[in-house]
This record gives C-alpha cells, structure tokens and sequence, in this order.
C-alpha cells in the first residue's frame, strides 16, 4: 500500500518522523567505493554540517542519524509550535540564510543593501510569508535542502551531471514514544548489524557516537578539574589529556535532548533519560551481535516495563525492522484514524505493531 507523504506527515502538528535516502549510480557517501576504486570518507563531514545548519535554522529537530556507505537515516521531528512563534522578520532571514538571493550590485548600491530591500519586499507579502513559514516545518524541505546541497557538491567533486540520490526520500510515521525508541535504537545500531562496529561507541557517522564521545569528552574535563582542585596543578601528561579531551570533544548540542525528568510534554524523548537509553543500546547491540556475551542488566527491566514490549520482540523488531515496517510504526489505533478514508485500511506491519505496542 502507498499513502501520500501529504496525507502522512502534516507539517502543522508535532510527529516524530523516520527519513531514509539511498544513493542512485553506485555512489557511495562515505567509505571505499568498489566500483570507482574511490574513498569518499568526506562526504559524511559535509552530510553532518549541512544537518547541523538545518537545524538551526528550520524548526525541525533531529534526534539521531546514521550515515552509512551508501544511504542514511535520520529521526526528526517538525516543531510546528515553536514554527508560528517565530516572527515574519526570523522566518526570512532563516530562509535567507538557506537559500541567499543573487543579487546584481552596483558602485552605488552594496549588496546588503540590495539584500535588505530584498527581504522587505517579501515581508509585505503576507502569502509568500506564510508559504516560507510552513516550509521551515516541513520534512520534505528539509530533506530537499540537504539532499539538493550533498548532490550538487559530490557532482562537481565528481565532475558529472545527473541523479545522486535513488528517487524520492522514504518516510515512517512514528505514532507512539516506544516506537520513537526502536526507531533510533534501529538507526544507532546499523553499522552493528552491517558489520562495520562491534560497539556504539566506536559507530562512526551515527549519532550514538556524537552523544558517547561528547559524553566522554565532558566527563574527562570534569575529573581533569577534580585533580587540578586536589593538587594545585596539572603535570604535562594531564594538561595533553586535558587538550586532547578539547579538540576530541564532539558538541551535540545540535542534537535533540533526552528527558531529564522534569515532565515536559514536548520533550523529543518521553520518560526515558540519556544514561538509560546507552543502556537499552547496549544490551540490543549484544543480542543482535550473537557473538558477543553479556547478561540483561538488571536495571533495564524499568525500561521495559515502562514501554510495555517483551524483549524477545524488541530483538526481532530491530532485526526484521525494514521487513516489518513500511509507512507508520506504533500505536496501531492512531495508525488507523491516519489512513480511514484514504486507503483500504490495509498498511504493512500492522500485525507486528500491535503485538509490539500493546495498550
């Protein structure tokens, strides 16, 4: 069954959605190209840059991203309620910013100039106004604005013209705040499952990654301090730590925050803090990865009984994740009320939805 984006993702109300893109003509973002004989390892530096742009300046959050070696995923949620706080002057000059105008100057007229007049005749334009406010909550243009940028770039690198990207992007609605959590529990652990890391932690290109390293990275200054306070000063051996922990620092702050127990209803991540969520990555991780032994911590089980899923499904929902799930993934009652009157009230992975996310 096919649904319209349109009819899935509605760029006016807050939903968590999972966005998956694919390389066209053997192309790869990052690693060893069998093909070209190539290495495009770099590709995934412009991939995070462009993100962390977007991210500032549309009103869309992203909570975790997996770059791999030739498609990505990224979990993202529209903020249509901090959308229509902005005023018309923040909408267009993050818009601006985006996708800055060509402007002719002259000796007599710079270009800022040009580009202030530029903005003041959009802004009394009151339906180009709210067509750009909608944009910077849409899912579509965000992904066409990254999508667009990585394209054009990897064409002029490789001197060609045509098709990057496979098609379209592809879209799941995540209707339910356990689903939220397979899903960036399925997009943190693929190169787990590919077989290009053993750990989370050594998951390069994911956001799993960013948040350890940084995690690490803040823990080490904070113990580096403690020995300062206690002896009065560093020797060298601690200040190179010191200096290494700074330049190796990853700032996720671009990221979209986990819940740290104050009850927000807006949080990305509903009752379930950071330290938890390493937690239920870990155990997935050595479930999925047969060869690797350890026990289910004990301090999990508050995780599962909070999200109400049996283990051995969790495992077998992140395995056949892909095969499962097509357009939504959660709470199947919300699923249905989605699609009524749009298709024939068939969507793939209803079966596992329920049984996964019983209520």
């Amino acid at each position: 069954m096919t649904i319209a984006r349109k009819n899935l993702v509605d760029p006016t109300k807050l939903e968590h959605i999972h966005l998956i893109s694919r390389c066209a003509r053997r192309s790869f973002i990052m690693g060893a190209d069998s093909y070209t004989g190539k290495n495009f390892d770099h590709r995934k530096g412009w991939i995070q840059d462009r993100m962390k742009l977007l991210v500032q300046n549309f009103t869309i959050e992203v909570g975790a991203y997996a770059i791999m070696d030739n498609h990505l995923h990224i979990l993202a949620r529209n903020r249509s309620d901090y959308n229509l706080k902005l005023s018309d002057r923040e909408v267009i000059d993050r818009w601006i910013t985006l996708y800055t105008p060509r402007l002719s100057t002259s000796k007599k007229v710079s270009y800022e100039v040009k580009l202030e007049n530029h903005k003041l005749i959009i802004l009394k334009d009151p339906e180009r106004m709210a067509e750009l406010r909608l944009r910077l909550s849409s899912v579509s243009w965000f992904m066409k604005t990254l999508k667009e940028f990585i394209a054009r770039k990897a064409n002029k690198e490789d001197d060609c013209k045509g098709t990057f990207w496979e098609a379209r992007f592809k879209s799941q609605l995540l209707t339910s705040h356990e689903a939220v959590i397979l899903c960036q529990t399925y997009i943190d652990l693929n190169p787990i499952r590919a077989g290009i890391s053993t750990t989370p932690e050594g998951s390069k290109n994911t956001s799993a990654y960013e948040r350890i390293h940084s995690m690490q990275s803040k823990e080490n200054l904070k113990s580096s301090r403690a020995i300062k306070n206690e002896q009065g000063e560093f020797t060298q051996k601690q200040k190179a730590k010191i200096h290494e922990s700074f330049l190796n620092r990853n700032d996720d702050k671009w990221l979209a925050p986990f819940y740290k127990g104050y009850g927000h209803t807006k949080c990305f991540y509903q009752f379930v803090t950071q330290k938890e969520y390493f937690e239920l990555l870990d155990w997935s991780g050595r479930e999925i990865k047969k060869n690797k032994s350890g026990a289910i911590p004990s301090n999990l089980k508050p995780i599962f009984d909070r999200l109400e899923i049996d283990r051995d499904l969790w495992v077998e929902a992140l395995k056949n994740y892909k095969n499962w799930f097509q357009h939504i993934v959660g709470d199947v009652e919300k699923a249905w009320n989605l699609i009524s009157g749009i298709t024939n009230h068939y969507f793939k992975g209803g079966k596992e939805n329920r049984q996964l996310f019983k209520k």
